[in-house]
């Protein structure tokens, strides 16, 4: 049944975003949430839930297109599913979906997402990505001496590049 759905889903998808002037990049926003569960649902586990501790729950991994805001793919998973878990399977289903197959892919994600595998996907996969990452004291150290270029009015931004155990990373600071 969800193969089905998922198919009818994305020719309804297709037909929304077909159209003359494709814009010339592909904004994919990578996020997850909890679903509180109440009864007793095939795969619901415990994990962290931080409105309804001990509450059984499902941990939700969606990914929507930035510019139009439409939903692209969603996995529905055990609440104790790691964050970045299946997230290379979801943003592949989701490449496949390009109409244009040299578009330019940019992903967005959170924190949780921060993850030296899934960067290397990336990378590997030609994507851009913009991943916010936690403010350790070797970033902190590294902020005084960059130069920031405005960006636009009241935004400036910085980059360096840092690297972390084997995995480089390039950071842009906002």
């Amino acid at each position: 049944m969800l193969p089905r759905l998922r198919a009818l889903h994305d020719h309804f998808l297709q037909r929304m975003t077909d159209r003359p002037h494709r814009p010339a990049r592909l904004i994919l926003d990578v996020d997850s949430t909890v679903l509180d569960l109440y009864g007793r649902q095939e795969n619901a586990r415990m994990g962290y839930n931080p409105i309804k501790r001990g509450r059984p729950s499902y941990h939700l991994l969606l990914c929507f297109e930035g510019q139009s805001k439409d939903y692209w793919r969603g996995e529905l998973r055990p609440r104790d599913a790691h964050r970045v878990a299946g997230v290379q399977t979801l943003l592949q289903a989701c490449f496949a979906k390009r109409t244009e197959p040299r578009q330019r892919v940019i992903v967005r994600a959170d924190i949780g997402y921060y993850d030296r595998t899934f960067v290397r996907w990336l990378e590997e996969n030609q994507a851009h990505f913009v991943i916010v990452a936690k403010l350790t004291a070797p970033v902190k150290r590294k902020l005084p001496g960059l130069r920031y270029h405005m960006v636009s009015r009241g935004i400036e931004a910085a980059e360096f590049e840092y690297q972390p155990n084997t995995c480089r990373m390039h950071f842009v600071l906002w």
